[in-house]
């Protein structure tokens, strides 16, 4: 590789007919000319423009590969660092954001602690997740995440049984989220997980009063009244289910199996608990309810 063979006033004009073609939507005309440049010049410049092409044609690892070489040549540029890593999270690279954030000081850039601990969230590596985002929430300098963090710390909470914990983080931050439906949902589904099902009913209207087309949150519904025993309120929340989203999943059919077992609808619960056997019959949820049709059945 020679550097700076060809002169300015040759690499300007190559530029000018690479910027035509992309005008021209011939990328990769544009791309043979950039690369050319890069290999005569070695010019970083090049690496970012050929990493700006193929994400517009949609090659997402080459858009990757020339950001992260683009980054190779500003390792301390912290600034670089975090704008790479907010390019890659539109893209869900979370290894990448990962590793391009690891080697940075996070004492300074304590929002670097938060962005890998998302990636790890991501990842369902909760574990690591937990220790990024706890070491942001514990950082000595101003942060603007605050309730951000808490809310990915209760939803660590919830997905290793920790439901009094998520419900106190999650309440620390509802004042922030109070006009999102997402949040109403997992603050209804950890009440419900930890028993209170008359506080989870609660939240869970709030969630379908914000989004009234959120399936999701019509099954946590039915699976909240079933709990209290309100199972026409489980069987109205159901249809609305049926209405947005026609995935028979095991979740939905295991919950409406429960809603008929409550309405001695038993013919309906066998049916549904059938569907969920033929692709799950190990399910431990369908083995109790099996037992509990069972012995329902066999006392009419």
């Amino acid at each position: 590789m020679g550097i700076a063979v060809i002169t300015y006033e040759e690499k300007e004009s190559k530029k000018k007919i690479a910027e035509k073609y992309i005008a021209e939507n011939k990328h990769l005309h544009a791309i043979q000319i950039y690369t050319y440049l890069l290999n005569e010049t070695d010019d970083p410049e090049y690496k970012f423009l050929l990493a700006e092409i193929y994400r517009d044609i949609g090659f997402i690892s080459a858009y990757e590969k020339y950001l992260l070489a683009f980054l190779d040549d500003f390792p301390d540029d912290d600034e670089i660092r975090f704008e790479i890593s907010t390019f890659l999270m539109e893209y869900e690279s979370w290894e990448n954001i990962i590793n391009v954030l690891s080697v940075a000081d996070t004492t300074k850039r304590p929002e670097f602690n938060f962005m890998i601990g998302y990636a790890y969230y991501k990842l369902n590596d909760f574990k690591l997740a937990r220790h990024h985002l706890e070491l942001y929430l514990n950082s000595s300098q101003k942060i603007e995440l605050k309730f951000d963090c808490l809310f990915y710390l209760g939803l660590i909470d919830i997905k290793e049984g920790k439901y009094d914990e998520a419900i106190k983080k999650l309440k620390e931050a509802e004042f922030h989220f109070n006009s999102h439906s997402e949040f109403y949902y997992h603050l209804a589904n950890a009440y419900r997980l930890s028993g209170m099902f008359t506080h989870a009913s609660l939240y869970i209207v709030k969630s379908l009063r914000l989004n009234k087309r959120s399936a999701k949150a019509y099954i946590e519904a039915a699976k909240i009244y079933n709990a209290l025993e309100q199972f026409e309120k489980a069987e109205k929340h159901l249809k609305k289910y049926s209405e947005l989203d026609n995935n028979n999943t095991p979740e939905y059919n295991l919950t409406l199996a429960e809603t008929y077992i409550g309405l001695k609808k038993f013919e309906q619960a066998h049916a549904c608990l059938s569907i969920v056997e033929e692709d799950e019959p190990d399910n431990s949820e369908l083995t109790v309810l099996k037992n509990k049709l069972s012995k329902l059945s066999k006392a009419q």
